[in-house]
């Protein structure tokens, strides 16, 4: 699949998982200790999960958690208390609450390191950090060429190569993968809007630096093409006419039909 149509695949899971999150925030409501009505001890371990799912799946949180804690008090080693936290995990990034997402993730993997499914643990987290990507996507156009914190897509990266690295034949690698891309491309273009910025300032050692570090951190993206003639645009100005040479030929080879090369269009030029 080609890496836009995966980039856009991508943006319309983000738009499906806002449109859920609106949907059911009505749904949403607080409830306190003592609207919730446990039946005596012996309320079976079945009934309680049963009670618990419904209440995630309509989006009841506060109600579920109230659930869940009575779940892990009265079973804290059963099998369906292990799954209530990665249920109510899954069910956080599925409404929004990537915060709660990683919390109760990260919960499950410090307590139960080696458990079977631990793999799907390191993934929600994963797709909670991911989730945040909407943050950092809006902010890819700065005004100003301050370095913005991109933490919860790193973090989602590294969950991701930590998945693909310790458990390759997870049923979530595929996916993973393809998230790794997205994001590989996604942090390319950040740093290509920077050195534009720098391109426009005339900060011909700063653009040079951020180009070729796209083309060392991110070989692979759709942004080579734009690094190579920003880079080729900093070595003229620098007057290094033997490393301009080398990057306008690399430049023509990969990439003939640059803007730079047939209409002599600096990259900087729609910068404000």
């Amino acid at each position: 699949m080609p890496l836009f149509s995966m980039r856009i695949r991508f943006m319309k899971q983000s738009i499906i998982v806002t449109l859920l999150f609106i949907s059911h925030l009505s749904l949403m409501t607080g409830c306190s200790r003592n609207e919730v009505q446990f039946e005596d001890a012996d309320q079976s371990i079945n009934k309680l999960y049963a009670t618990f799912r419904k209440n995630v799946d309509k989006g009841r949180f506060e109600l579920a958690v109230k659930y869940f804690e009575e779940l892990e008090t009265r079973y804290p080693f059963s099998p369906n208390s292990l799954q209530a936290r990665l249920d109510l995990a899954y069910a956080y990034v599925l409404y929004g609450r990537a915060e709660q997402a990683v919390s109760e993730a990260e919960k499950f993997i410090r307590f139960n390191p080696t458990h079977e499914h631990v793999d799907y643990a390191y993934y929600i987290r994963g797709i909670a950090n991911f989730g945040q990507k909407k943050q950092f996507l809006a902010r890819l156009f700065p005004r100003h060429s301050s370095d913005f914190e991109l933490t919860a897509a790193h973090d989602a990266f590294n969950d991701f190569a930590f998945l693909l690295k310790n458990y390759p034949n997870s049923p979530y690698a595929a996916d993973a993968r393809q998230r790794m891309i997205f994001l590989s491309n996604t942090f390319a273009e950040h740093e290509i809007h920077v050195a534009q910025y720098y391109l426009k300032k005339k900060a011909w050692v700063a653009a040079a630096n951020r180009a070729n570090a796209i083309l060392q951190l991110y070989p692979e993206t759709p942004s080579n093409r734009d690094a190579l003639a920003i880079l080729l645009q900093a070595y003229r100005n620098l007057g290094l006419d033997n490393a301009a040479a080398d990057t306008e030929k690399t430049l023509r080879l990969n990439y003939p039909d640059h803007p730079l090369l047939t209409q002599n269009q600096p990259l900087n030029a729609n910068i404000e």
